[in-house]
């Protein structure tokens, strides 16, 4: 009795061993995973620099000089974030296994992942050279198909960004550790000896296209049913949709939405309306409010709604398509009168009701969280950094907060989140995005939601129409409170959890020897 009780113990024991030998191994293939990611970076925080200066050339300037370096920078910028997931599967591959081998057998199955998934995507380009997605899998034909595709190596793909990646990476390492010694048979000659391994990743890669394929499908179908609803929504009842939509843009960036707002909620054909269209617009709203107007004499019972109406019918518009912010921006007048015999500021005025393609002037503007929340986890990776290290980390976090606030693109600050702290990025920073966006819509924060939410964005779309209802003042205010709730909140559980984040480890961005070199790549 006495045998078998120590023999249980001693099985117990290495159970217990070989779950800890485990739980050490994966934490350490964490951690390199996480030094990788800190050493690119540097290249990337240019990258989204380089991206957001052309996205706003391209938004703001005339000179055709100027434009064409704006779209060359966003074509740059564009390419890498379209091929992201490869670079993430690299970093998983080289984590598990830092193996060179291992990493050419996952570049393969990569691209078979990608090319399996560009053969199962039926589309069109129009002459205009528009892609329009009919069908995938061949027999699903929803609508905003496009807004679940992107393209990698210029072929029309799936935008799955970091999932897939990741899980590409995962795959291809598992297999490569669990098959790297199985060669096939003697009877297939030639081939005698040939590493079988290579062949199972690209078949695992096959089935995994498939897989992303049928889950994008599904991603497809929820987000147009939540579209739907949302457009319904007038500005009046909005709260519950600002709240998804914040929600969304913060949790679907591992699933490759970078950002839902160009994915989804800004169709480019509602980005322009022409001077017809704008008429039928703003005749709509005036006739809800109770306004007559005289087809025959062309006059309207009010003189200020005939003020804007004589305005927007101007000859000089007759060519012209402009966005609707361009549309209000340009009237000549602040306030326009309500049925009730009182007067609201332009966007109000519009917003009260639901015609028309007003949605994008719906939409919460997200500044305060992108200032706010890259000010707070700045801040928090400063504070918590070790001595030796925390003047390089405070001269990189700021880099990263001043190219955020600069562009709007916090797209480094939530990778690197979601990277090194899942359950910050889950349980606190998303959430605090999705109330940023209620809040943003109780308070009637106007401010024109686009592809760039930066700085510049802010002063233009925010703070010269103040005059027109923008309420650009509560931005900041907000930014100041998410800054004081996000940054103890992400200095204490860094420390609690002992968070791999930028300064808390090894120095930072430190030199790779020649012996180092070899020594990551086996050689």
């Amino acid at each position: 009795m006495k045998i078998d009780r120590l023999y249980q113990i001693r099985k117990n024991g290495k159970s217990y061993s070989n779950n800890r030998s485990n739980k050490i191994k994966i934490r350490n293939i964490y951690e390199r995973f996480i030094k990788i990611i800190t050493l690119i970076i540097i290249p990337l925080l240019l990258i989204v620099l380089i991206y957001g200066i052309g996205m706003i050339l391209k938004e703001y300037a005339n000179n055709l000089v100027i434009v064409t370096i704006g779209d060359v920078c966003t074509k740059i910028g564009k390419t890498v974030f379209d091929n992201l997931s490869l670079i993430i599967c690299l970093v998983t591959v080289i984590s598990i296994t830092n193996n060179v081998k291992a990493v050419a057998i996952a570049v393969t199955g990569f691209l078979v992942f990608v090319v399996m998934q560009y053969a199962l995507i039926q589309y069109k380009v129009t002459p205009e050279g528009t892609t329009y997605v009919t069908s995938i899998l061949f027999f699903y034909h929803g609508n905003n198909l496009s807004m679940v595709l992107g393209t990698t190596f210029g072929l029309v793909t799936l935008n799955t960004s970091i999932l897939g990646g990741v899980i590409v990476g995962i795959v291809s390492s598992y297999i490569y550790y669990k098959c790297i010694d199985l060669r096939l048979p003697k009877s297939f000659g030639l081939l005698n000896g040939f590493p079988f391994v290579t062949l199972i990743v690209v078949l695992a890669n096959m089935f995994l296209a498939i897989i992303f394929l049928l889950l994008w499908i599904v991603l497809a179908i929820v987000l147009n049913h939540i579209y739907n609803w949302m457009w319904q929504q007038s500005a009046n009842n909005f709260l519950g949709a600002a709240f998804v939509y914040e929600l969304l843009n913060i949790l679907l960036i591992p699933l490759g939405f970078k950002d839902i707002v160009a994915n989804l909620f800004i169709p480019t054909t509602v980005e322009t309306l022409s001077q017809t269209e704008f008429e039928a617009l703003f005749r709509n709203i005036a006739l809800h409010y109770g306004w007559e107007h005289n087809i025959f004499d062309d006059t309207w019972d009010n003189s200020t709604i005939q003020v804007a109406w004589n305005f927007i019918r101007q000859p000089l518009f007759r060519d012209q398509q402009i966005s609707i912010l361009g549309w209000i921006n340009s009237l000549p007048i602040n306030r326009l009168p309500q049925a009730n015999g009182f007067s609201a500021q332009v966007y109000d005025w519009f917003l009260s009701s639901n015609f028309g393609h007003l949605l994008q002037l719906k939409l919460p503007p997200k500044y305060a969280f992108t200032f706010g929340g890259s000010l707070a986890i700045s801040t928090a990776i400063i504070l918590t950094s070790k001595k030796e290290n925390r003047v390089p980390t405070a001269i990189l976090m700021t880099m990263i907060v001043a190219v955020t606030i600069l562009t709007g693109n916090n797209v480094i600050i939530n990778l690197f989140t979601f990277f090194v702290s899942p359950l910050l990025y889950f349980c606190v920073y998303t959430p605090l995005a999705g109330l940023n966006g209620l809040f943003m819509s109780m308070l009637d924060v106007h401010i024109w939601v686009s592809f760039t939410d930066g700085l510049v964005d802010f002063i233009y779309k925010g703070v010269i129409p103040v005059a027109k209802g923008t309420n650009f003042f509560w931005v900041p205010i907000f930014t100041m409170i998410w800054f004081v709730i996000m940054t103890p909140i992400f200095w204490k559980a860094i420390i609690y959890f002992d968070y791999p984040f930028i300064g808390r480890r090894e120095t930072i961005l430190p030199r790779i020897t020649h012996k180092n070199y070899h020594d990551m790549w086996n050689h």
